[in-house]
């Protein structure tokens, strides 16, 4: 087995990692920065901060930059998790030993594994942030915990899926689902 392979199985991967990545930050970024009109107001005041809090005498504007932290560490922790996870079983998947006719679909338990163990550890630390178990001031105002839970749970998870599906080793692609159906010198 030689590196270069390694490292060629890497640029592809990179390119769709760095298109999610970027989505990722900039929307991060937008957040950090408390913007205090537009779209991404009008989301989050109508569909995350639903509810009571004009009743007890709170203002959006009080409360919306705290509520943005939150969100915004919360994407780019998960973009990391995402990030380490997906170019983690590629490099693995380069030193699977595969001896024999068949034998890399064994190893798509591991893939499994690796999938859901990621899926968990978005949903749990989601659910963590979101649902009132974090030292985060906003996350006490965030009542459709559950919506951005989803949210961030499909997103982390197709962008994990394209850098594993266009980075596994070709003699392990049949571990990964659909992976087998690429061109040979992908």
């Amino acid at each position: 087995m030689q590196i270069k392979y390694v490292f060629q199985s890497f640029l592809i991967p990179a390119i769709v990692a760095g298109i999610f990545a970027f989505i990722s930050i900039f929307y991060s970024t937008l957040l950090f920065s408390v913007p205090t009109d537009g779209a991404i107001i009008n989301f989050f005041s109508s569909t995350i901060i639903t509810g009571e809090i004009e009743t007890q005498g709170i203002l959006l504007a009080d409360i919306i930059g705290s509520v943005f932290y939150t969100v915004g560490y919360s994407m780019i922790t998960f973009l990391i998790i995402t990030l380490v996870f997906g170019f983690g079983w590629n490099i693995f998947s380069h030193f699977l030993n595969v001896d024999g006719p068949g034998k890399s679909k064994f190893y798509s338990i591991y893939w499994i594994i690796n999938s859901a163990v990621l899926g968990v550890v978005i949903f749990a630390l989601s659910s963590f942030v979101f649902f009132g178990g974090t030292s985060f001031e906003g996350a006490q105002f965030i009542e459709k915990g559950w919506l951005l839970t989803i949210i961030f749970l499909v997103y982390h998870l197709v962008m994990y899926y394209l850098i594993v599906l266009l980075g596994t080793a070709r003699h392990n692609r049949s571990s990964v689902l659909f992976a087998f159906k690429l061109p040979g010198d992908l």
